[in-house]
């Protein structure tokens, strides 16, 4: 058998001791430290994953509301865009039925425009076909007898204006001067001697000198006389008389046409 003293026993426990003094300080401390400093750093990363969770929560908060403020003023843009392209649409409908109004009023005046030269055109023609029919009717039944009836009545005429009108005889007579007084007279039929004679001694003695007849014969005037001497004009041909009854015809259609508008 081993024999083992308390003194052996003693040694061996205070080199054990002093051992595990040793390891501690060698080994076991060294490590605790790093554990230690592990476990802070294992601290603060996850203190640092915490903040940046929170802020990573925060940021995703401050993107929804952002969202959703941005969401909301899409709305409101798209709905102020469609406002205004609504009331761009009716200020456009409302022009373009102003602009329709304005073409079926200009289209109407046009049309009663037309309509009007139109019925005035037709009853020119009509007057015209009246006055026309007039005359060749007066030409086919007007007997020599009415010529030479107007002739007499234009002689009668010039002494009447030679006795009641001295003024315009003297006018007349300035106007002459001293040229050699033409009377310029287109008849409707050929005259006889006898009248142009009796025409030459009244212009005459209206003209205060003896005057020259210039005579045309125009079978249009159908009966009666044209004469000009000077500035003094005379005319009581059927033509003249056919012209002042188409004037009185067409004022009374107008005044018609006009009291129906």
């Amino acid at each position: 058998m081993f024999n083992i003293d308390l003194t052996t026993i003693i040694f061996q426990f205070i080199n054990f001791a002093i051992l595990a003094v040793l390891l501690y300080f060698l080994l076991f401390k060294g490590a605790l430290k790093k554990s230690e400093e592990e476990q802070k750093l294992q601290e603060q990363r996850e203190q640092e994953m915490e903040q940046n969770r929170i802020e990573i929560e925060q940021l995703r908060d401050e993107l929804k509301r952002e969202y959703q403020d941005i969401d909301e003023k899409a709305r409101e843009i798209i709905e102020q865009e469609r406002e205004k392209q609504r009331r761009e649409a009716k200020t456009l409908l409302e022009q373009a039925e102003q602009e329709a109004q304005h073409i079926r009023i200009q289209a109407k005046k046009e049309a009663e425009s037309i309509q009007q030269r139109s019925f005035a055109d037709y009853h020119e023609e009509l007057i015209d076909t009246v006055i026309e029919s007039s005359r060749i009717l007066l030409d086919m039944t007007a007997p020599d007898e009415i010529h030479h009836a107007l002739v007499k009545q234009m002689n009668e005429r010039v002494w009447e204006l030679g006795r009641k009108e001295m003024q315009t005889v003297e006018t007349i007579r300035k106007s002459l001067k001293d040229r050699e007084p033409t009377v310029e007279l287109v008849s409707a039929k050929p005259l006889t001697v006898e009248e142009k004679g009796t025409l030459v001694r009244t212009f005459s003695a209206l003209a205060d000198r003896t005057v020259r007849l210039d005579v045309k014969v125009n079978h249009n005037l159908t009966a009666g006389l044209q004469i000009r001497l000077g500035d003094l004009i005379f005319d009581n041909s059927y033509q003249a008389k056919l012209l002042m009854l188409r004037e009185q015809i067409k004022k009374e259609f107008d005044s018609k046409t006009n009291g129906n508008e």
